[in-house]
């Protein structure tokens, strides 16, 4: 309910035309906040003076931290619950030709996490922290990995 509050205040307060911004999107968060997505610091910095100079202290104006590009790989075979995290990794390096292309793609690439579904016997899904290049790279070769595991 805070969120629908807060982003009538701004849309009655603040009139994006009138500053000549282009507002990509308006999206309810959590604890009464919103985020707005705006394209360059330019339209941040205005955007921010204006909530500032309409509401004083009345609310927060934060930038969003982005967050790292993660990639999913569903249905491995389940045998990769007993490797090691850097064999995955060497496996992951080896099977896309990354290290043709960069010699240090392993130390871009962390595994954070290894589970099984039930609904899913016999696989294994693998949750990565990947550099934004290697997550373009493997994202485009969605059947190389493991015996039809997918990248999501």
């Amino acid at each position: 309910m805070g969120s629908i509050i807060t982003k009538t205040d701004l849309l009655n307060k603040i009139d994006p035309s009138k500053l000549k911004l282009s507002i990509d999107s308006v999206k309810n968060i959590r604890n009464g906040g919103i985020l707005i997505n705006c394209e360059g610091n330019n339209a941040k910095n205005i955007i921010s003076a204006k909530v500032t100079e309409e509401f004083g202290n009345k609310y927060n104006v934060e930038e969003a931290i982005p967050k790292k590009p993660k990639i999913a790989i569903i249905g491995a075979e389940e045998k990769y619950m007993n490797y090691e995290n850097d064999q995955i990794i060497e496996n992951i390096v080896d099977q896309n030709n990354l290290k043709e292309n960069d010699v240090n793609a392993v130390n871009k690439i962390k595994i954070i996490r290894k589970y099984t579904v039930k609904s899913r016997t016999n696989t294994c899904n693998i949750l990565l922290d990947i550099h934004v290049h290697y997550m373009i790279v493997l994202s485009q070769r969605k059947n190389s990995i493991w015996d039809g595991g997918d990248v999501l």
